[in-house]
């Protein structure tokens, strides 16, 4: 495997070479002007014979080896350039690796004995194997960035790069299709596929229809050869008969997704019976919402109350002591210490002004104890009937 991303060789160009490749070039280049300056001024041929120069270069006078010149320029010139161009120095940029396809193993890959869904995943298969193909390639070219020996290496790496994404374009989004098409047609869902295959019927009527109205259009054109009648005969009875058997094919696709039952696919391919006539967006979106829920790392229940303070707890704990002291107070002490009637209203008005004094009593404890004195009032007043000087309380 590659490296999600390198650089090339660095290096800083070949001098030589590059000096060398334009020493050849200027030389291809003087060699091709000079041949075509004689052919274009020694055209005539009189003008060779009387030319000091085919005087001195008799061999140049029959124009083979001006032509050979010619040739010769061309191709120094353009070995040249090439040395040239091959010894430039390399860009630092950081090529990234070929993304491999992703090939998911999906519960319906199974074989299954619907023939029309086995036909679009061999289809599916050949455009995977040709992304896979085109993927090793690119992966060899990348990792031979670090051994890299020139620009012309170097582009040819590129460009086998480029070739890869371009491929990988085309067939990720044709894979993606048919992984959509095959899911729904694994969960049950034949709708599209035979509406589709019903429309491409009736196209394939219409042809059937025109060539047949050609067929006998061939039959009433007497100027028309026999040969060349007999000729358009076979070639539009073989469209025909064509026609005739992709509707067959088509026929057979509809009848058996009509007939074939899904429902035992189901167990096969892990798919859960009250889920099949989802539509495929909506099971999407369901299996999203599991894989969050199952994410989510189990805890032991607890209660959904606020739990309560340290403090709260010691303060809770402290008032109910009160609360029941005050209680037993009242309830024992009371008839104890007083067994007059002004006595006991005496005592009830100087706990009264006690509890309403007492600023560390909330609201509700204040009327509760005001209540709980009111009533061991009233009772330990029954008891007293020795005293009837009642006085009215404020």
């Amino acid at each position: 495997m590659s490296n999600p991303a390198q650089p090339a060789n660095p290096y800083l160009g070949k001098p030589r070479q590059t000096f060398i490749g334009r020493v050849i070039a200027s030389l291809g280049v003087t060699m091709f002007c000079i041949s075509l300056g004689i052919t274009i001024v020694f055209a005539d041929e009189k003008a060779r014979d009387a030319s000091v120069f085919f005087y001195y270069f008799p061999f140049l006078k029959d124009g083979g080896y001006v032509i050979e010149g010619l040739i010769g320029g061309v191709i120094l010139s353009f070995w040249g350039c090439l040395l040239v161009y091959d010894g430039e120095p390399l860009p630092d940029d950081l090529i990234p690796a070929p993304k491999p396809l992703l090939v998911a193993n999906e519960p319906w890959r199974q074989s299954t004995p619907l023939r029309f869904l086995e036909n679009l995943k061999t289809e599916l298969k050949t455009y995977e194997e040709a992304v896979v193909t085109a993927y090793e390639r690119a992966v060899k070219a990348h990792n031979r960035l670090p051994t890299v020996k020139g620009k012309i290496d170097y582009s040819y790496i590129l460009s086998e790069l480029h070739r890869y994404e371009k491929i990988y374009e085309f067939y990720q989004k044709e894979i993606n299709n048919l992984k959509s098409r095959i899911q729904k047609i694994a969960e049950g869902d034949v709708r599209a596929d035979v509406l589709d295959q019903e429309a491409a019927i009736q196209k394939l009527k219409r042809e059937r229809q025109e060539l047949v109205r050609r067929l006998q259009e061939v039959g009433t054109q007497a100027k028309t050869a026999q040969e060349d009648k007999e000729e358009s005969r076979y070639w539009l009875h073989r469209g025909i008969k064509n026609i005739d058997i992709n509707i067959i094919e088509l026929e057979t696709n509809i009848k058996e997704l009509k007939a074939f039952d899904f429902k035992s696919l189901y167990p096969q391919l892990g798919i859960a019976a009250d889920f099949a006539s989802v539509e495929n967006e909506d099971l999407q979106t369901i299996k999203a919402k599991a894989d969050i829920i199952n994410s989510f790392t189990p805890t032991t229940p607890t209660s959904t109350e606020p739990k309560e303070h340290p403090d709260d707890s010691k303060m809770n704990t402290a008032r109910q002591r009160r609360k029941r002291d005050f209680q037993w107070e009242v309830e024992t002490k009371a008839g104890v210490k007083v067994d007059k009637l002004d006595a006991l209203q005496r005592w009830k008005k100087m706990k009264r002004k006690e509890i309403l004094a007492d600023s560390s009593l909330t609201a509700d404890e204040q009327e509760e104890q005001l209540d709980l004195l009111d009533k061991s009032y009233n009772e330990h007043k029954r008891k007293l009937e020795s005293d009837f000087s009642i006085f009215e309380e404020e």
